[in-house]
């Protein structure tokens, strides 16, 4: 799955700012994570986590520029 870099920085974004991880794979409870380099930025499955997480009339917000 491709995504934005805007999308990416809001799901490392989301998911700091819950203190969650977006699947039991990345909780490193032993369960065996099948992503190459465990890299939930650019995951479905995290992906995904997201969009059911985030309120439908919120879009992507852009990191601001400094």
């Amino acid at each position: 799955m491709d995504a934005s870099p805007a999308l990416i920085n809001e799901i490392i974004r989301f998911w700091q700012s819950k203190g969650m991880v977006p699947c039991a794979e990345a909780q490193a409870d032993g369960v065996p994570c099948p992503t190459l380099g465990r890299n939930c930025e650019t995951c479905a499955q995290a992906i995904r986590a997201l969009e059911d997480a985030r309120e439908p009339h919120v879009p992507p917000q852009p990191e601001a520029q400094s």
